[in-house]
């Protein structure tokens, strides 16, 4: 009982890492093949009211990413659940702030979820949804 509670705790350690480092490529603006790196290939990004497969959401980054003079994310919470073997979820809450090269300013926070594949030896994501935003 206690190596599989030790076992859930190094696993939720790891994906909350595995967040962070996704979220630190979106900060320093990484190009996209960066990013491609930590998506599976059949990756849905669901965003509030558009669907996007890995390569559509690959594609919009390189372009936003010229727009974006600063781009910073922080996590405020991040829970993990393994749903099985080679599966789990990933649940996160943080604020997003931009500024754009055209001197606009956004600030939001947001809710999401991911389901990461773990059968590759390292997490990949298989699907992102954006649950809430809201802005500041």
């Amino acid at each position: 009982m206690y190596a599989d509670a030790f076992n859930d705790l190094a696993l939720e350690a790891e994906l909350e890492n595995f967040a962070h480092r996704w979220f630190s490529l979106l900060n320093r603006l990484a190009p996209s093949v960066e990013l491609a790196e930590l998506l599976s290939d059949d990756a849905c990004i669901q965003l509030l009211d558009e669907s996007l497969s890995s390569s559509d959401f690959l594609a919009n980054w390189e372009q936003r990413r010229g727009d974006l003079l600063v781009n910073s994310h922080g996590l405020g919470w991040v829970r993990a659940q393994r749903d099985s073997l080679n599966c789990a979820t990933l649940r996160m809450g943080g604020e997003h702030r931009a500024a754009l090269r055209d001197g606009s300013l956004l600030h939001t926070h947001f809710d999401a979820e991911w389901v990461l594949d773990l059968s590759w030896g390292e997490p990949r994501i298989q699907r992102i949804q954006l649950l809430d935003v809201r802005t500041i």
